[in-house]
């Protein structure tokens, strides 16, 4: 059997609603990138980074300051010897520090504990202690009060400073989420800028959202709305980039975006019109598609060779559409209006208890399916 490919009609609806996603992607990934380099946030970022590195250096030397306090033989004190303390620092984790301070309340504890049993020493019944022995026992005491305090000091000074160095780094790690730094690491998706923020901010002021269901991308009646708004939306971004990254990088993005959605919204109204096209229309079409390929060549060079769906926009649609005067009524919007009532019954089937009824009605939606007379 030899196919007719005149009677092989390309799927209007998903050439615009790929070519529609297509540029909408390619937008948001730009604002993605302008994002990384707005600099406001990357200067913030610096002054952050830098605010961290002092953080560290001072936790350093309060590290190294009061680390021999511990003594030789405590385990802390001797991974801190043998061990580089800018490497360790360096580490995310902080609680090994925060073991320090706790190590030094302990024995500051322990030391005023001891300075309290000599200086108030309980004495058999009857025995007395000398004067001098009492001013022995007093000098003994202060040096412990003294070493006792320091380590209260001590302590105090590590649990400040590791708090100090907890805050730094998570400011860095917001102004690095701001400016997507984090983007696709460990499966993550890319962190939100102010421009893409802006993208979406517009697209809602136009009513538009982007379906999670159908892998955040637009819909059919988004992609119509996205186009027949495209010029308050990209005069919107413009402007928004414009006042980050001067006038020059907003004209740019503007004229390589309007020039492609500007003949492809011609073209997905022409190819959705449910009547025969006039011979200026037809005129029309052909117009838009041979200069959405020159439009959509010069915007993405790096892109010459156009995918399937761009290359039956550009040369495949207007043969058909002379051929039968008509796109619209051979699209596939009408079968795709069905997808929501079938769905429904669907679902009102798949709540039959009996079996046997709910596989009757399930054979005859099947069969209704296959029987609609849209070949």
């Amino acid at each position: 059997m030899i196919l007719d490919p005149r009677r092989v009609h390309p799927p209007y609806l998903h050439l615009i609603l790929g070519l529609g996603n297509d540029e909408a992607t390619a937008i948001a990934n730009f604002l993605k990138s302008l994002d990384s380099m707005d600099p406001a946030l990357t200067a913030a970022l610096e002054a952050s980074a830098e605010a961290l590195g002092d953080e560290e250096l001072t936790l350093m030397a309060v590290i190294d300051g009061v680390a021999a306090m511990l003594g030789q033989e405590h385990a802390l004190f001797k991974q801190l010897i043998t061990d580089d303390i800018g490497v360790l620092v360096g580490q995310k984790s902080l609680d090994q520090w925060q073991q320090l301070s706790e190590a030094l309340k302990e024995a500051a504890a322990g030391k005023a504990e001891a300075a309290t049993t000599i200086r108030y020493p309980t004495l058999p019944a009857g025995q007395v202690r000398s004067s001098r022995q009492q001013r022995k026992d007093a000098g003994r005491a202060k040096v412990l009060e003294d070493s006792a305090k320091l380590h209260d000091e001590a302590a105090t000074a590590v649990t400040e400073s590791v708090a100090s160095v907890a805050k730094a780094r998570a400011a860095v790690k917001e102004k690095e989420a701001a400016i997507g730094l984090h983007a696709n690491s460990e499966g993550e998706k890319p962190k939100e800028g102010v421009l893409y923020l802006e993208w979406k901010a517009a697209l809602r002021a136009q009513g538009i959202c982007m379906e999670v269901y159908w892998s955040d991308s637009h819909v059919g009646p988004a992609i119509r709305s996205f186009l027949e708004n495209r010029e308050e939306i990209l005069q919107r971004l413009r402007a928004k980039i414009a006042s980050i990254h001067g006038q020059g990088k907003a004209d740019e993005f503007y004229q390589r975006h309007s020039s492609v959605l500007e003949h492809l919204a011609v073209i997905s109204h022409l190819t959705r019109k449910v009547d025969m096209l006039s011979a200026q229309e037809l005129d029309e079409l052909e117009a838009a598609c041979a200069a959405w390929g020159r439009a959509f060549r010069a915007a993405y060079p790096d892109h010459a060779i156009l995918t399937p769906k761009g290359h039956s926009a550009q040369k495949n649609l207007i043969f058909f559409a002379r051929l039968y005067g008509t796109c619209g009524i051979f699209g596939e919007d009408g079968l795709e209006a069905l997808h929501p009532m079938a769905a429904m019954a669907r679902l009102i089937v798949r709540s039959v208890k009996n079996s046997v009824k709910r596989h009757r009605h399930q054979a005859m939606l099947d069969h209704l399916a296959k029987a609609q007379p849209f070949r």
